[in-house]
């Protein structure tokens, strides 16, 4: 299977037809026939990790050690699993079919952020659609509810999703879309989404989610953003029983811009990947990318209307709440 990204192509090799059927709902759009000629392959094997050669740790983590020999890399998952990099080849192995494919879609999702970072485009942690020819950008906090309230969105059908997760923001502030999936902690049974083709993701850090590939969603994807001027929300949590909206302040955007797009946190990614746990090249690639992020996320700022929202304990609220602010704003 070819998956090709920013003319980056991705060459998955599996045995596992169930690993390869959800790495294929998850990249769903972006699977092709075409090839680049930069290309990366991920090998999938669900075996026993094989040995790995007598080295010292180069870096040791909560979840993972981390071994590097040369052009060489080894990240072992404690004895579950492991990840052996080698140039531009990832093996990636475990006897666990869960915690293979999600070896595989960090690894895939590594490497499209980091060579979309190339490519000065940059992932934001946020959901993002466009309502009434209105894209938006909703920010909210870690487990502040983005896939329920793509959920409760998607119930009009003027809305349409541009990533339920990490859309790409360009150099010049603009969102570029990046669609994969709907993950909900329960499947919802008040709408047409019930219906569909659920899976369970188990995740080895996290709670477990069911997932929802936008490939069920075609028609509901939008691939192509607007070049208007977007909506930069922030969402934050209270135990309001209404919505508020409020002016946000540019040292309040730039904080959670920091957060959300400059560091990244909450991407899926393995950062051990693209380090070389030297202090000089790491300090200095990581430097260069900061600047580079910010000078993006700055702009994203300067070119949006930009509010915050006070959420309240009702997700259906919340949303028509943005609706209703999306609405002023077209008839100004």
């Amino acid at each position: 299977m070819n998956i090709n990204l920013l003319n980056l192509s991705i060459v998955v090799k599996t045995d596992e037809d169930e690993v390869l059927q959800k790495i294929r709902d998850e990249f769903h759009f972006f699977i092709t026939d075409e090839k680049s000629h930069r290309k990366f392959t991920v090998h999938i094997q669900r075996e026993a990790p094989p040995k790995i050669p007598e080295l010292i740790a180069t870096k040791i983590l909560s979840h993972a050690v981390v071994y590097t020999y040369r052009r060489e890399k080894f990240i072992d998952y404690h004895g579950k699993g492991h990840i052996h990099q080698k140039g531009n080849s990832f093996f990636i192995y475990s006897l666990d079919e869960e915690l293979l494919f999600e070896l595989a879609f960090l690894t895939i999702h590594s490497l499209f952020g980091e060579l979309a970072q190339r490519r000065s485009l940059y992932r934001i942690h946020a959901l993002s659609g466009t309502y009434r020819k209105r894209d938006f950008i909703l920010i909210l906090p870690s487990g502040g509810g983005k896939s329920s309230m793509l959920a409760e969105f998607l119930k009009d059908p003027e809305f349409k999703v541009i990533s339920d997760d990490c859309p790409f923001i360009d150099h010049k502030g603009k969102i570029h879309s990046f669609p994969s999936k709907i993950s909900l902690a329960a499947i919802p049974q008040d709408s047409e989404l019930v219906d569909k083709p659920w899976h369970t993701f188990n995740r080895s850090l996290y709670p477990p989610k069911h997932v929802l590939s936008l490939s069920h969603l075609d028609d509901r994807v939008n691939i192509m953003p607007l070049d208007s001027r977007p909506m930069l929300i922030l969402g934050v949590r209270s135990s309001y029983r209404s919505p508020v909206i409020q002016r946000l302040r540019p040292f309040e955007a730039m904080k959670v811009l920091l957060e959300n797009m400059v560091i990244g946190v909450g991407l899926p990614q393995i950062i051990e990947i693209f380090l070389n746990f030297n202090y000089l090249s790491d300090f200095t690639k990581i430097s260069k990318a900061i600047v580079k992020r910010s000078r993006a996320a700055i702009n994203l700022y300067l070119r949006s209307f930009h509010c915050k929202i006070v959420l309240s304990d009702n997700i259906q609220r919340n949303c028509q709440a943005i609706k209703d602010l999306i609405n002023e704003k077209n008839h100004r």
